[in-house]
């Protein structure tokens, strides 16, 4: 059996001194790490939920629809099978997307992401990321591709239509009479803008955007800023556990 000692005895004091000291610190660490666990969860029950809506519009293309529309080209099935194809395309594409997004745990990992969904899945020939720095008022350039960073580096929040957006929360789009843009999407964490993503052009085969790619931009929307925000997160708790040690 182990002897107890003076020197032990106060061992165990300064141990628990230490421990009442750090107690605001844990207490942080354990509201982080409950943070991060219930934003998993929501991102594992949207994820489950766009898996079951893609399996159920997969059904909806039984073999006899399709049987029939291949014998007969576009007869009278051709129509209710290309609006269900569509449709199975873009959750098939919001699936991927989410997929993507959210299997990232590194920031740098989630801005690819970004970048190759608007490439892929959108069709982006050039776009840009941009983040808000609060304490300057203005929006930094975090990723880009196809475009010159310099110009673009830093832009006052409301100044232009990327500025402006960033203000109000509200997407832009170049159809709205702006050439120089294609569409300016808000990040958003519930009311809270916390960046903005551009398209800038578009591949040349590719004359506008479409209802599905609308759909996935606002979808980008909310889940972009979602895995943007649980990446800084969970930096931050890495930090924390760095300087525990």
């Amino acid at each position: 059996m182990k002897k107890i000692t003076s020197e032990s005895v106060r061992g165990v004091e300064s141990s628990r001194t230490c421990g009442k000291a750090d107690t605001p610190r844990v207490k942080n660490h354990y509201e982080r790490s409950a943070q991060l666990a219930q934003e998993n969860r929501q991102r594992h029950a949207k994820v489950e939920s766009l898996t079951q809506e893609l399996e159920r519009c997969r059904a909806e293309l039984t073999a006899t629809e399709f049987s029939a529309v291949t014998a007969h080209g576009q007869g009278r099935l051709g129509e209710p099978f290309t609006v269900v194809e569509t449709q199975n395309q873009s959750l098939i594409n919001l699936f991927v997307a989410a997929t993507r997004l959210h299997s990232n745990t590194e920031r740098i990992g989630v801005l690819t992401a970004i970048r190759e969904i608007l490439s892929d899945l959108i069709g982006s020939q050039a776009m840009a990321v941009f983040e808000i720095d609060a304490s300057a008022n203005t929006l930094s350039l975090v990723e880009c591709i196809g475009i010159e960073p310099e110009p673009l580096a830093r832009i006052p929040i409301g100044s232009g239509p990327i500025g402006k957006v960033a203000a109000t929360g509200e997407p832009h789009f170049g159809n709205d009479g702006d050439s120089r843009l294609v569409a300016c999407i808000p990040l958003k964490l519930g009311p809270r803008v916390t960046g903005v993503i551009v398209v800038f052009r578009l591949l040349e085969q590719k004359q506008e955007l479409q209802s599905s790619d609308h759909e996935l931009l606002d979808f980008m929307s909310a889940h972009a800023a979602l895995a943007l925000h649980r990446t800084a997160a969970q930096t931050q708790l890495n930090a924390a556990h760095r300087s525990r040690k």
